[in-house]
């Protein structure tokens, strides 16, 4: 595990996605079960790019993808609950079980892509 790379990288993609999400969500006007279908194919589409990015000098497998799934999960919600406080935002979401739904998702992806690069022997 390269814990600097995985917490750079983690951080990355939850930086981009939340510009990118809430970007066209402030573009287009989009709220609700809209915008929350984006969300979660944006994030997916960053998280594949930033997990083969991980994946160039670390060598893949499950554990491994699950270890930087777990990083990146982790870093999102410290993120996220800066941005909050930040912002003086309600922190409702550290009790969403959707915002942890959203965690499991990341380290889902993040043990997939690394299931399949390990196979591939790239």
């Amino acid at each position: 595990m390269n814990l600097k790379k995985a917490l750079l990288l983690g951080a990355l993609a939850y930086i981009v996605s939340y510009i990118i999400t809430n970007g066209i969500a402030f573009l287009l006007g989009t709220e609700g079960m809209l915008y929350a279908i984006s969300a979660v194919v944006i994030t997916i589409v960053i998280l594949v790019l930033f997990t083969l990015q991980y994946f160039k000098k670390v060598r893949p497998g499950v554990r491994e993808g699950f270890l930087f799934g777990l990083v990146a999960g982790i870093v999102g919600i410290v993120i996220d609950t800066i941005i909050r406080l930040a912002t003086l935002a309600s922190l409702d979401n550290l009790i969403n079980p959707a915002f942890y739904g959203a965690v499991v998702m990341v380290i889902a992806v993040s043990v997939i892509i690394g299931f399949v690069k390990g196979r591939t022997k790239t």
